[in-house]
């Protein structure tokens, strides 16, 4: 059995990105996880890393010592249908969708929200 509860945002922030860059099918062969200064000269600049779907943004990532939030680049709509509020925590703000990713047991909850935004954006 399991005690230990992975909540560190940098941990959990690798561990989405290994996931996005692991697998090649279902969607995830459009994504990836770049740090800000990987970015083109032209992009404006997110932060420290963002999820690029085929050169676009769709969401930006910011470790924090309780999880990783997911400032996701979609409307509520489409990002409350695939978030699952049992795992994945969803706050709306003036300019984003913020997802909390509170655990690693979440990541790939996360990577199938991330897939699913970007297939309707």
């Amino acid at each position: 059995m399991v005690d230990d509860c992975v909540t560190d945002g940098e941990r959990i922030a690798t561990l989405l990105r290994a996931e996005i860059d692991g697998r090649e099918t279902a969607g995830l062969d459009r994504l990836s996880v770049v740090a800000g200064e990987d970015r083109e000269p032209s992009a404006p600049d997110d932060g420290p890393a963002v999820v690029d779907d085929d050169g676009r943004v769709l969401a930006t990532l910011e470790p924090t010592s309780d999880g990783l939030v997911l400032g996701v680049r979609a409307g509520e709509s489409t990002v409350q249908a695939h978030a699952d509020d049992e795992f994945l925590k969803m706050d709306v703000t003036d300019e984003q969708v913020q997802v909390t990713v509170p655990t690693a047991a979440a990541v790939k909850r996360a990577v199938d929200l991330l897939v699913n935004v970007a297939t309707e954006r």
